[in-house]
């Protein structure tokens, strides 16, 4: 009994950890998508945050490293925006999307970046 027990303990773990792929970032790998669907962004982006968006990192670094998807700016406010995957599902319209979204200061210097899931 306590060694069917352990068995299970561990494919549940191996289980568990082989859902949640990461792989280190790559420049060319992040760019490189299909009609606006990227491949490898979702498995990258915890790699991204934790090894090359440090304090201090300046926005045009940032561009040069990930390029420009989209920016918003106002008068206190610089983000860049960069989509990770949507999902259609059978409609027309987004039924998921994630998104990275990097904060900077009002000097251009990094100051966070945070994933904004959204689902219908």
């Amino acid at each position: 009994m306590m060694k069917n027990t352990c068995l299970y303990l561990i494919f549940l773990s191996i289980f568990f950890t082989s859902c949640s792929k990461q792989i280190p970032f790559n420049k060319e790998s992040w760019n490189n998508g299909y009609d606006g669907f990227y491949n490898h962004r979702e498995f990258m982006v915890e790699d991204l945050q934790q090894n090359y968006l440090k304090a201090k990192i300046h926005y045009n670094d940032v561009v040069k490293l990930l390029g420009t998807n989209g920016e918003y700016h106002d008068s206190t406010d610089i983000e860049l925006h960069y989509e990770i995957f949507v999902d259609y599902g059978w409609d027309i319209d987004p039924v998921e999307t994630k998104s990275l979204i990097i904060n900077f200061l009002p000097d251009s210097t990094y100051v966070s970046s945070d994933i904004h899931h959204w689902k219908k």
